[in-house]
């Protein structure tokens, strides 16, 4: 608890657990990475890996970070965080594939490819369907949805982006 008290500016001790569980060889290895702090805060991520060149890397799962959010936050991610995702691998280039994370009527969407020379390319796409819970918690009167989509190339040393923003009836 005290760890987890220094890394998150807090003095309450809930007690930390943290395990990480899993069999199989390294090119068909299957596990749970499961943690939780004190009775409310918890983490659920199931990860499989497969092959070794090429390699698929995989998540999926949960997280309730609610009691360690400030009280105006507490309510919009009642539900918790939805993950999921994978990143692949071979000589050519390693891959996010699909990655997934949605939680308070917000989506957060990601795929990418990445070469060894730099050379980059990929897609993120972020959408809050309804910005009134997000107002209330940031204390402001908001309504409407955004949808911001953002396309990179380039190369990490030149990277390149394109920005997309959609609001529909904000106020």
């Amino acid at each position: 608890g005290r760890l987890a008290d220094r890394l998150l500016g807090r003095s309450d001790g809930r007690p930390a657990r943290l395990t990480l569980d899993g069999a199989g060889p390294i090119d068909g290895w299957t596990g749970r990475l499961a943690g939780s702090l004190g009775d409310d805060a918890r983490l659920d991520l199931a990860l499989t890996a497969r092959g070794v060149a090429p390699y698929r890397l995989s998540v999926e799962g949960s997280v309730q970070p609610r009691p360690l959010l400030p009280h105006p936050w507490q309510a919009p991610l009642a539900d918790g965080i939805r993950i999921s995702g994978a990143v692949t691998g071979d000589a050519t280039a390693t891959s996010i594939e699909g990655l997934h994370i949605a939680g308070a009527g917000l989506t957060l969407s990601a795929r990418g490819r990445l070469a060894p020379g730099g050379a980059m390319d990929g897609r993120i796409d972020a959408t809050a369907i309804d910005l009134a819970p997000l107002g209330a918690a940031a204390g402001q009167e908001m309504a409407g949805a955004l949808t911001i989509g953002a396309d990179l190339t380039g190369s990490t040393q030149e990277p390149r982006i394109a920005l997309a923003v959609d609001c529909t009836a904000i106020s």
